[in-house]
């Protein structure tokens, strides 16, 4: 978002007397572009969520926050329009894929930094791989049944195996077992090989 409309903001609600140079103009601004973001549900969702991560693409917008493409399409148009996001950078594409449009980042005006396009770029990839999607819902599930239940913050590799093996996953069970591990230690919990 704008530095200057989270300084005016930041401004407003701190109700300093020395913030007398505050204009009611620009609080007027701020406080019309906030209304205009939080009329819409959708709009809201997508500004939070680029409020959280600075950078995204439509997909993980479509994604992380449950919206409908269409939704996620128009909630990026009307950011735009506000001047809140920028393009940032378009993902090559790799593989067999041929033609199409390329992904594009887009990045909270003046907020986002190279290491916050770089890890959008990994997380854009991961989004698109079944396999990891597959393994992001198992280890969510091992957190939720298993290792906060127990208020526990490890597990073991073996542990992670047997409990793959309930699933049946229709993948090579190595291979979600490394990306489910993976997660795991992305969320903090230790993983024993």
């Amino acid at each position: 978002m704008r530095r200057d409309l989270i300084h005016r903001i930041g401004l407003i609600l701190s109700g300093d007397e020395t913030n007398s140079a505050l204009d009611i103009e620009s609080i007027q601004e701020s406080l019309s572009t906030l209304s205009a973001i939080f009329s819409s549900q959708s709009l809201a969702r997508a500004f939070i969520h680029f409020c959280r991560h600075r950078c995204s693409t439509a997909y993980m917008l479509q994604m992380e926050t449950g919206l409908p493409e269409t939704s996620a399409y128009r909630a990026l148009k009307r950011l735009r329009s506000l001047g809140l996001i920028e393009p940032v950078y378009r993902i090559p594409i790799h593989g067999l894929r041929k033609g199409g449009p390329r992904p594009i980042i887009w990045g909270l005006k003046g907020c986002y930094q190279p290491k916050d396009v770089a890890r959008c770029i990994q997380h854009h990839r991961r989004l698109l791989s079944p396999k990891f999607r597959l393994a992001e819902n198992i280890a969510q599930i091992i957190l939720d049944r298993y290792i906060k239940p127990q208020n526990i913050h490890e597990i073991s590799y073996r542990t992670i195996l047997i409990i793959l093996r309930e699933f049946r996953v229709p993948f090579n069970l190595y291979d979600i077992a490394h990306l489910t591990a993976t997660s795991l230690s992305e969320k903090g919990v230790k993983v024993w090989r």
